[in-house]
């Protein structure tokens, strides 16, 4: 029921007050090029939001080194709790891309994420 979702998250995020950032959108391996000056990203869905959420879509996508959080993590350290953020800021994602590419694996990887969310299955 779509009301105990709203509970979950806002119970979830209520001590959460991230500073906004401009985010990227649509970060992943597609998006992302090394050149002779070093790496680019490109084909932004730029929106201001919290930083997590383009870090969030990281795992969505295995394809992307580890060393990104690593990184990430030297020079601007994520809050605590970001692991029990993260299964929130998928879902977004997860339901529009089960709605418009649809597939059993997409619905699957949704439902874990609404799972995840609404049984405090977090990290």
């Amino acid at each position: 029921d779509i009301d105990t979702l709203v509970d979950m998250v806002q119970q979830r995020l209520a001590n959460h007050q991230p500073q906004p950032s401009l985010l990227h959108g649509d970060l992943w391996s597609g998006n992302c090029a090394l050149g002779p000056d070093g790496p680019y990203i490109f084909d932004p869905a730029c929106y201001w939001g919290d930083r997590e959420c383009d870090l969030a879509m990281l795992p969505m996508h295995p394809e992307q080194p580890p060393q990104i959080y690593d990184g990430y993590q030297s020079v601007s350290p994520l809050p605590s709790g970001f692991l029990d953020r993260q299964p929130i800021y998928q879902l977004y994602t997860l339901l529009n891309r089960a709605i418009l590419f649809g597939g059993q694996h997409l619905v699957t990887a949704a439902q874990q994420a609404l799972d995840d969310v609404l049984m405090e299955k977090m990290r």
